[in-house]
């Protein structure tokens, strides 16, 4: 939120991946707007390490897709509290998505520039059961 107001920012993720080791590491950086189609210069910018690692590939919706287990630091590192405000910025943090490292599965799937990733199912292991293949939802390669 835009701190002293009520006004929701809007978030633009992007991520710089390199092989290491048979992983993908590399960063994600989230810049903060306030225009909701994130146009403008951001309000901030916050960069974390992330990691992918493959865990094997399974058929979901007629793809075949790769399981992988990700890794993100914390955006905002040796903070803490349910709300942290930075200049004009205030990041409602009551999960601690801000301050903590986050683990995740995720099921992904690449066609052409774009990448698709699993939905809110569930398999035994913690990964999608199915991809999330509306166009809307797709990651898109910017380069």
């Amino acid at each position: 939120m835009k701190a002293g107001t009520d006004t929701f920012l809007s978030l633009s993720p992007e991520f710089n991946w390199t092989i290491e080791g048979g992983k993908l590491v590399g960063t994600m950086t989230e810049r903060i707007y306030e225009a909701t189609d994130c146009s403008g210069t951001a309000l901030a910018t916050l960069t974390a390490p992330v990691q992918a690692t493959a865990h094997g590939t399974t058929t979901a919706n007629g793809k075949t897709g790769t399981r992988v287990e990700l890794t993100r630091g914390a955006l905002l590192a040796g903070l803490g509290g349910t709300t942290v405000t930075i200049n004009q910025v205030t990041y409602i943090n009551d999960t601690g998505i801000w301050t903590e490292p986050l683990t995740g599965k995720d099921l992904m799937y690449a066609e052409g520039n774009r990448l698709f990733t699993g939905d809110d199912s569930a398999d035994p292991e913690g990964f999608p059961k199915a991809l999330d293949l509306t166009p809307a939802s797709a990651w898109v390669k910017l380069n």
